[in-house]
């Protein structure tokens, strides 16, 4: 899978999604888009909707948390040991 961006550094430029899918013999790829929008753009109107209408959020609140769990297994690995 690969985005497609013709340049990061200007805002609502197209972006394109394609994805290869190999199986036996055979390979293929999908392209979807142009979509106009940058994710931050819809990421910021979900959490408008939800917070305007009640709708619900996209990723639950659980998943923050499980991400939490996930940085600090990262920070422990990256902590130098401590000499006794």
């Amino acid at each position: 899978m690969r985005l497609l961006y013709d340049t990061p550094y200007i805002r609502n430029l197209p972006m394109r999604l394609e994805i290869q899918e190999s199986s036996g013999d055979a390979n293929a790829w999908t392209a979807s888009g142009p979509y106009y929008k940058d994710a931050f753009e819809v990421e910021l109107e979900a959490l408008h909707a939800a917070i305007t209408t009640g709708s619900e959020n996209r990723t639950p609140v659980s998943d923050s948390l499980a991400d939490f769990d996930i940085f600090e297994a990262i920070i422990a690995h990256l902590r130098p040991e401590q000499a006794s």
